[in-house]
């Protein structure tokens, strides 16, 4: 049996020993879980910088679409446009006409090719 002094002595060597061991392993936790945090953080901030570039998109998306409309009704307003003045002079010349369907047939060519010209010099000027 080992001397008295030493026996006397294990059970408080054993103590320090797991006093020790739970001391390293709650310091090695606390790093873990500061470690843990940043991510957290690092998470949420990207999932901002994701939300704002989302939202910058939809901004986007939702503006193109506006000038797509835009467009789209100025241009259904000037087909509507040239087609009233086209109707306007196949009118006028459906009266002078009175009646003749061939000469009415030429009006509608001469129309139809003036609307061309037309719209062939809007697309120069453009």
């Amino acid at each position: 049996s080992p001397p008295l002094f030493l026996s006397s002595l294990l059970p408080q060597l054993a103590a320090s020993h797991y006093e020790q061991e739970v001391e390293d392993n709650l310091v090695s936790l606390q790093a873990e879980r500061k470690q843990l945090e940043m991510l957290d953080a690092e998470i949420a901030a990207r999932e901002r910088e994701l939300r704002m570039k989302e939202e910058d998109l939809e901004l986007r998306d939702f503006e193109h679409e506006k000038m797509r409309r835009s467009l789209h009704e100025a241009h259904r307003a000037e087909q509507e446009e040239s087609s009233a003045r086209v109707s306007e002079r196949t009118g006028d010349e459906l009266d002078e006409s009175s009646g003749n369907s061939s000469e009415w047939l030429v009006g509608m060519a001469k129309a139809a090719r003036e609307l061309e010209e037309e719209r062939g010099n809007e697309e120069e000027e453009e």
